[in-house]
This record gives C-alpha cells, structure tokens and sequence, in this order.
C-alpha cells in the first residue's frame, strides 16, 4: 500500500518544456475520442432520486474510501452479483457519489459487444485519458513522453504490457497525487484478458493511495490477489436490492397507472415475485408489459402471461419479433444482426447506411429499432447496441435442439459483403481529394485522422474501411456472392480503400486487413482439402487459381506498407500513380493497376515475377556499417557506427521510432525478456534505455581491462549480468547500479586464469558455458560452488571438431547447446544425457535460433541463408546470395520473419 506523504507531483522530465497540454493532444496520444461520460450517463437513467443509496451508506465501502487516505484498508473492493442484478448500476452510483465527495474518480465500463471497449488495453487508456483530462501534472508528463520520444497509444492493437509500462508504470504510478485516486472497472469478467488486469491492478506499489473498485459476475481471483492485504468483497444478494427493484417498479407503475390504486399494488406485488432481483428482467418486463396495459382485462393477462426468468423473458420478446409481418421480422433479424456481430456498435447514421439497399427511407430510424426489435436493443448516443451480454448470447446461441436465431457466418457474410460494395465506388476517390491538403489536414503540427473528417458527411465510409476484412476472415466459404464482390473490389477499387486508410494516419488498418485476408485464404485452403467445414455446398467454383490470386493480394497489401508506407503516409494519393509502377510487374498490384498505354512513370530493373523474399528494407545510413540486429515483438534494432548507434524501427510498418546514441563504441547489445528494454555495452560504460521512449534510464561505469564477452537481463528485472573474458560473471542491481554477486570460477585452472574465445549465458541465466581455442567447451551452473569442476562435452582426439569451437548458441529450453566448430561442423551438445550430434551438412557463418527452439537459421560464407527444422536439421527453406557478406540475422519472437544485416542495410 502507498503513503501519503504530502509532496508535489512527480516531474520526469528535468529541463522545463513549453508544450500544449490541451484535450486535443491528450486524445492524439491515447486515441480514445468517445467521452467515458457517455456511458455513465446511460447508467444514471436507469437510477431513481433515493434508489441504490444502501451501497454508499454500507461500512466497508465508507472504509475503503477512507482508508486510502489513512492506509488502512485494502485497495481493491469487490462487488460480485449475478447477470443482469444491476453491478453496472451501483457502479455508476459508487462513481457519482466519489465525484459528489470531490474524490479523484476515473473508471471504464466493460462491453463485450464493443471489440475495442472490452480489451483490458482499452481500459488503461480510457482511465489514463481521463486522468490527464483530470490533473494538469499528468497531463503535462504525458504530452512530454510524446514530445521526447514520438510514442503514441492510439492503436487498437497496442499491447497491454507497452501501456502499462510506459504510463501507468512510468508516469503514473511514480507520481505523488495530492489525492488519492479512484478507479472503478465494471464488468470486469467481460475483458478479454481479465486475469492479466486484475493482477497488474491489485500488485502495483504507486507512490500515491490508489484504490480499485471492481465488479464482475462471480469468479476466481488471481492468487496474486491475496498476496498482501486480502481485498474487501461484497456479494449481491435479493435482500441488498430488493428496495430498490421495488422503487423503480412502484415508480413506473405509477406514472402509467396514475389513477388506479388497487390495480398498482397488484401489478407492483406480481413483477416483484417473478422479478428476483433482476433489475434487467424488471426493466424488460415493464417495457414490454407497457404497450398491452389499455384496460384492465388487459393488463391481468399480460401479466398472466409475464414469464419468469431470464431465458423465459427472452423467449417472450423473441417470439414478438417473429411474429411481425415478414418485412418487419426481415428488418429486426437485420438491424439485430448488425448489432450483434458488428466491431463496434454502430452510430444510427452508419446502420442507416449498413441496411441499404435493402431497407431506405427510414423516417426515424432510432424509434423503428425501439419498436420492432423486441426491446433488445437500445439506442444510447445516437449508437444501437444489445441491451445486455445475457440477451447477446440468448440470440447467439442454441437452446433446446434449436439453431440460434442469429447465424454468424451469414451475418458475416452478409456485412462483408455491404462493406465492400460500399468501398466499391469510383466516388471515393474524389471524395479522398477534397482532403489531400496536408495544411488543411494538420492541427498543432500533427496531422490529423482525415478519414473520420470524411465520416462526417459519409458516415458508413470509416467502419467499412477497417472492418471488411475482419468479416470476411468468418464469413461463409460457399458464398459465390461475397467471392464475385471481393474479386471486383480487389481489381478495381482496392487502391481508394488504401488511400482511406493512409488518410486515417494508421497503416496498420492495412496490415491488420492483410492478416484477416490470409485467415480467410487459409479457411478456403483447409476446406478444399477436406471438404468445406461451415458448409454442405461444394467449394468447386473457387478454383485453386483464385485461392492464390487473394493470397498474393493479401501479400502485396503487406509489402506496400514495408516498401512505401512512409510515402502513403505523406501523400495518400500516391497510390494512384507513383506507388504501382515501383511494384514488381507480377504482382497483383503491378498486374492490375499499370498498363504501357496509361504508364505515367517507368521503373526498370524491377523483378517481372512478383515481390522478391524481402518484406522490406532498411538503411542506417550510406556511410555507417551496421553490426547487429535484435527483433522485438513492436520494434526492429540495428547496432551502427562507432558511437554505439541503436536505429529502431517499428517492426509492422518499418516506420522510424527512434535512434538511441550511446556515444562511445559498442559492441553488444541485448533485450529484456518484456522486450521494452536495451542494453548497450560501450567501452567505458554500460547502458540501459527504454525502447518506447530511447530514455536512458541506468548506467554502469566499466571497471577493470577485461573485454565484455556477454551481457544479459537477470531473471530478476531488477538484475543485469555482465560477462568478461577473465571469465567472471558480475550480477547488478540495477536500481542501486552496484554489483551483488560475482561467480568465477577456479577450475581447471590452466583455462579459467586465461581469456575464453566464446562466452555465452543460458536462457534462465543460470549456466555459462564458455570455450577456449583447441578445447571442447566447458558449462558451469553459476549457482554453485565456483570451485566446482565444468560439465565438458565428449572428445576422443585434440582433432575433433569440438576442439577447435568457434560459437557458442543455447537452445531455449537451455538444457542443449549449438557449438559451431571452425571446420563449419555444428555439434548439439545435450547437457542432460551427454548426447553430441554433428551436422556436417549445415555450414554456417553466422546462426541464432527461434524463440520456440523449432528453427535454426543460418548464413554462409557466400551470404546463402537457410532455415533448418530442429530436430534433426533438416532444410525447410532457403536464400541463395552471391557473395553478400552478412554480419548478424535473428528470428522475429514469433518466428514469421527473420532480419539480416548487410552493409548498411538490414532486411
């Protein structure tokens, strides 16, 4: 638990900088435009002057929101409650009465029918966007880590580990508020990575008192959870809301029975019995009770007929639905389809254009959703969305032998097939150049979205942008439709839909599309082989042909963002006429956009048979050589030039992030195991920087003649470990940056008293493994006695490969290790049975080993790379070169890539 020592906030930076600190570049930076108070908004309408007050009248809330101030109680209070009890509303009520007592309050309500809302990454940045809003000195730390370092987290996909680290563990958390701060996280279980949440939320250790309030169905909280103070827990019962249920049923009984006394207590006394504390069912069962309510007849049937229970309640307004004529029924499972399978829920204006051309003229669309969907939706800020996560799962899935009412692959299909014929229009390319102007385009020296600036008068055009591809990767595989509408969309109006998305300013659109896409090729791939999965009609009207047309689109979408991403960035339209004559004549773009009668530009030299092995190239410059090469999952690094340079480039679109300047000569460098770190190793100190920033945040003076042979994060973040050819092992501790252990050890002592030739450290950090010229390599575990005697591998004459070692490579599990000999013989060496296998057959120069020890790549003397498949290295793939010499090659961490350096360039 934090203190409360009375003290000014935080300031990170150190020199005093001169930035706007409005809304506006607060939204720029963490992307959230949707104000949180929206959706608190829609939860006070359901509250009643006086209901839900029993929650903040309750001891244990009045002690959590004290005890932060006077550190005691626990930080996180938890309300379980079963679906539909009304969690989100006594949330919403804890919210206001925290705001009412001028408490610092920021909170996020969780949405499983919104993909963005309910990703626990959404969560940070709603909550941090609220606080910057909120306190001026966060703010101003905030806009300061984008000024210095260009990070921003606008993105859907940003990582939940990048935000965390960069501002919640980075700024916030290291702050010293002069208040506690509130957080409240509604329905909690609907995250996508709730467990992950949680344990960030209740471990952190902030300078500042912050509690968490947190309310979810029932479910089992992380062991992390208990670890210090047990939290504080409340679980709903019947008796905690049945007041309530009551005032809010008396209340509308009321004012639609003004009149009639004896017939409100009856009505009030049957929807409280069959009600169970469900202030959904209530709400529903009102809703639907209210249009059969003329006479009094009426009303005791209806209420006869009122079932009980969730389920029944939603089999009753199903049944309305269905009941319709069959153009009204045709409309409800229409718009309840969007709503149920769309990214997001969609504005009215949008699913006005969505049901097109199938249903127009809608006078006021708003009141036909309320009206004939059977009250399961609800229109809140002008967006439609399912009233509730039980009522989306009851339409979704089968009950009772029968099929759902809503079938996913053809609602996928369906809205796949809207979004690209709604792209499908030579409008939107003139559209796109009412808003090429990069000065009408840019606000505070940032340019702008300009596609949400065309969403303002074409308001479907930005959702089908993004999502198409999202819906086609489920849609039907048998649909002849949706492959015809695709293939037109693909030969004559994909460059428009590129251009939306440079305009958007987010080129991962782009690729996020071309994933999609390969999923959708690979589902087709599968079903030919075997049959189609989803569906009894045959698949032979898609010719084997047309699977590798769309595949080879998918790769070209890639690779215009590797090769021109940068350009389309600058000039959206370039897309037209300067980026396809650069593309390979075989590609699908090449083949489909340039012809020699409408050529405008000429490029000769260009491959005819498509896009070459290589994704994309980039250059540290003509007159620095570039090193080393590391891949982390966000970031490509290159090592250059005599003062220990770091380029990093973001590894999706190979756009610049940073460059890291250690200023002296470096000569190794290495990652973190949460890959947000780097540390250099110069000639006279040793530096850790921050990738998402290029901060330096520890420095360790070299000490000693000794040439560093390795260096390593420990398995402690806090630890750093530097290896050096008098064969000593120095563990930091990089919050003091002073040294808490060193092993070296004594044995045999004819080898360790002299300088190794290779030195590496296991995964774990907990072996080292080292060798010397014309001696098999030695391992020894670090946690034992120094004076212990080396594990050696087998050799039978001072001639066998393993004598003459010239790298040394552990495998992940850190139990084998790779030995490449100077004779280019690559032994295996298995430390647990003493088995040696040689590969005479590899010759490698250079070699690194993927992240999951399935793959070993290599490169040879000619600049021939191969990947050889573990375990018995067999070929699986390879590059041929000519005389190209390449210095260093690496795996991306999921292994779908690797990177190489050559010259100046890495590949």
């Amino acid at each position: 638990m934090a203190t409360d020592e009375a003290a000014r906030p935080l300031t990170l930076h150190t020199t005093p900088i001169d930035i706007d600190t409005s809304v506006s570049q607060v939204t720029a930076i963490l992307g959230i435009r949707e104000a949180a108070e929206d959706e608190l908004n829609v939860q006070r309408s359901y509250v009643f002057d006086g209901t839900c007050q029993w929650i903040i009248r309750r001891q244990d809330l009045q002690a959590w929101i004290e005890g932060l101030v006077n550190i005691q109680a626990s930080n996180a209070f938890w309300l379980f409650g079963l679906p539909a009890t009304g969690k989100t509303i006594l949330s919403s009520v804890v919210i206001d009465h925290l705001k009412f007592l001028g408490k610092s309050c920021q909170y996020h309500f969780f949405s499983s029918g919104h993909q963005s809302k309910r990703t626990a990454a959404y969560c940070l940045r709603s909550i941090a966007t609220q606080l910057a809003i909120a306190n001026e000195d966060f703010r101003l730390n905030l806009v300061t880590l984008h000024k210095e370092t260009g990070i921003t987290f606008n993105t859907q996909n940003q990582p939940f580990r990048v935000i965390w680290e960069k501002i919640f563990e980075g700024i916030i958390l290291k702050m010293r508020f002069q208040q506690p701060l509130y957080w409240i996280l509604d329905a909690v279980d609907e995250a996508d990575q709730y467990t992950l949440l949680i344990s960030h939320f209740v471990a952190m250790q902030p300078k500042s008192p912050i509690g968490v309030f947190f309310a979810s169905r029932p479910i089992k909280l992380p062991a992390l959870t208990y670890r210090d103070t047990p939290p504080i827990t409340l679980f709903l019962t019947e008796n905690d809301t049945y007041e309530d249920v009551h005032t809010y049923v008396k209340r509308c009984v009321e004012s639609i029975l003004p009149n009639n006394n004896e017939i409100q207590v009856d009505v009030i006394r049957q929807i409280l019995d069959k009600a169970s504390g469900s202030f959904l069912w209530v709400r529903l069962a009102l809703e639907t009770l209210e249009h059969n309510w003329h006479t009094e007849e009426d009303i005791r049937r209806s209420l006869t007929e009122l079932p009980q229970g969730m389920e029944n309640l939603y089999d009753r307004m199903l049944a309305k639905v269905q009941n319709q004529t069959p153009r009204l029924r045709a409309m409800a499972e229409r718009i309840l389809s969007w709503a149920a399978y769309s990214w997001r829920p969609l504005g009215v204006s949008e699913l006005a254009v969505a049901l097109q051309p199938e249903f127009t003229g809608f006078i006021r669309l708003e009141e036909t959703v309320l009206e004939i969907c059977g009250h399961f939706l609800s229109v809140n800020n002008s967006r439609v969305s399912i009233i509730h996560m039980t009522a989306r799962d009851f339409l979704l899935k089968k009950s009772g032998g029968s099929s759902p009412f809503i079938n996913s692959r053809e609602v996928h299909t369906h809205i796949a097939e809207i979004c690209l014929r709604h792209l499908s229009s030579d409008k939107w390319r003139r559209v796109s150049k009412q808003f090429q102007n990069p000065s009408e385009a840019s606000k505070n020296g940032k340019k702008q979205n300009r596609l949400l600036l065309i969403g303002m008068d074409y308001p479907f055009l930005g959702y089908a942008t993004c999502y198409w591809a999202f819906h086609l990767s489920k849609a039907h595989l048998s649909s002849q439709s949706l492959v015809d509408t695709l293939q037109e969309f693909l030969n004559s109006y994909c460059l428009s839909w590129i251009e939306a998305i440079a305009l958007s300013q987010n080129l991962r659109y782009l690729t996020r599309s071309a994933q999609y896409l390969k999923t959708y090729v690979k589902r087709l791939s599968r079903a030919k082989g075997s049959g189609p999965f989803d569906s009894p009609i045959s698949l032979t009207f898609f010719p084997d042909q047309l699977v590798g047309v769309i595949k080879s689109w998918a790769n070209d979408f890639v690779r215009v963002v590797g090769k021109f991403g940068s350009n389309l960035l600058q000039c959206p339209s370039s897309v037209y006429t300067l980026i396809p004559p650069f593309c390979p004549s075989g590609s699908m773009i090449g083949e489909t956009f340039v012809t020699k009668k409408e050529r405008a530009l000429t490029v000769s030299g260009l491959p005819y048979d498509g896009w070459n092995d290589c994704l994309a190239s980039v250059s540290v410059g003509d007159d620095l050589t570039a090193s080393k090469v590391l891949a982390a999952d966000r970031y490509l690094l290159v090592l250059a030039g005599i003062e220990g340079s770091v380029f990093v480039w973001y590894a999706d679109t190979c756009e610049t992030a940073r460059v890291i300047r250690h200023r002296e000569y470096v000569s190794l460098m290495a990652l973190d195991d949460s890959q947000n770190l780097v540390a250099t190793a110069g000639t006279q100190t040793y530096r850790i920087w921050d990738l998402g920033s290029g901060d330096e945040i520890h420095r360790i003076q070299k000490t000693g003649q000794a040439l560093t042979t390795a260096i390593a994060f420990g398995a402690k973040t806090s630890e750093f470990l530097i290896s050096r050819d008098d064969c000593s092992i120095t563990t930091y501790d990089l919050n003091r940056t002073i040294p808490i252990s060193v092993f070296q050890p004594r044995n045999p002592p004819s080898l360790v008293q002299s300088c190794p030739k290779a030195m590496v450290l296991s995964p774990d950090r907990s072996k080292v493994a080292m060798a010397w010229r014309g001696k098999p390599p030695l391992v020894w575990n670090m946690s034992a006695d120094p004076a212990q005697h080396p594990q050696e591998s087998r050799t039978s004459k001072n001639t066998d490969a393993l004598c003459g070692p010239e790298t040394l490579q552990w495998l992940p599990d850190g139990d084998s290790l790779l030995v490449l000999c100077h004779n280019t013989m690559v032994v295996e060496w298995s430390l647990l049975d003493e088995e040696q296998i040689e590969y005479s057959h590899i010759q490698p120069r250079e070699m690194a080993v993927s992240r999951d020890g399935d793959f070993l790549l290599t490169s040879d003397h000619t600049g021939t790379i191969s990947v050889w498949l573990f375990p018995r290295l067999s070929l699986v793939y390879r590059l041929v070169n000519e005389n190209e010499y390449i210095r260093s090659l690496t795996f991306s961490p999921d292994g779908q890539r690797f990177y190489d350096i050559r010259g100046s360039i890495c590949n």
